[in-house]
């Protein structure tokens, strides 16, 4: 950050518990993960859940989170890319719309909508195998 001449626009937390991080997703305007490997990715739903937009990577998992309304998806290891999607978010914030993308969130990923999808499994297999309980 030094380097580039940003670190007064960079704060580094370091390690922070969950209600820190609660604390700035709310504080933020967006949430930014260029990650190289990521699988489900918590975070990202974490941000979704604060009704935060997201840029990401495409690199294994944000790919099933991330929409075209709750934010960008980019290539991996593409710095211009990412400074363009930077860019478009900040110029384009009032394009995402924080209740809608709390409401996605609500629908894909609360308790209401997941253990319906996981008790359903459940009887899925339970009926194939019935030998099983």
């Amino acid at each position: 950050a030094e380097q580039l001449q940003v670190s007064q626009y960079i704060t580094w937390l370091g390690e922070i518990n969950q209600e820190q991080a609660l604390k700035e997703y709310q504080n933020c305007d967006a949430f930014v993960l260029p990650s190289l490997y990521e699988s489900m990715g918590i975070v990202y739903i974490e941000a979704l859940a604060c009704g935060k937009p997201i840029i990401a990577t495409k690199c294994g998992g944000p790919e099933s989170t991330v929409t075209p309304f709750n934010g960008l998806l980019i290539e991996k290891e593409n710095v211009t890319k990412l400074a363009s999607a930077l860019h478009y978010m900040i110029e384009n914030r009032d394009k995402y719309d924080s209740n809608q993308i709390r409401q996605d969130f609500l629908a894909r990923y609360s308790a209401g909508a997941v253990v319906p999808q996981l008790m359903a499994l459940y009887k899925q297999v339970l009926e194939k195998h019935p030998g099983i309980s």
